[in-house]
């Protein structure tokens, strides 16, 4: 199996038909240049182009992508694809989402045992055991 490097990601290339990993089945095509990670459904198109609609739906991203022969997810990676004759193909870049602010809080400061409410203080805090 020979190995499609990123290094000629600058290079205009033709649309090349990719097949689902498991079963083989032509998926679609896609356009080597627009094709970067995230693996989205828009990348794809049809077949059979002006007879058969895309075979994903746009707004899909890899980890839901099902090949419509088998049922199973048709790319076993989120970076590259397999084209029919073999040859893997890898994303050229990774196109990150704007960068959110971190939305997990601040650990607490460990409070101190005389700090800590009288309820939960020293021993006998948590389940009783039962004789």
């Amino acid at each position: 199996m020979s190995m499609a490097t990123p290094e000629g990601c600058d290079v205009v290339k033709p649309l090349v038909m990719v097949m689902c990993e498991i079963c083989k089945h032509h998926v679609g095509f896609i356009d080597p240049d627009k094709f970067h990670k995230p693996l989205k459904g828009d990348m794809f198109t049809s077949p059979r182009p002006g007879q058969m609609p895309d075979p994903f739906p746009e707004t899909v991203d890899w980890m839901w992508i099902r090949c419509p022969m088998c049922h199973k997810r048709p790319f076993q990676y989120d970076d590259r694809v397999m084209s029919v004759d073999g040859k893997v193909i890898y994303a050229c870049r990774t196109i990150s989402a704007t960068p959110r602010e971190s939305e997990t809080p601040e650990p607490e400061a460990i409070m101190e045992e005389e700090d800590q409410p009288a309820d939960i203080k020293g021993k006998g805090h948590g389940r009783k055991r039962i004789k």
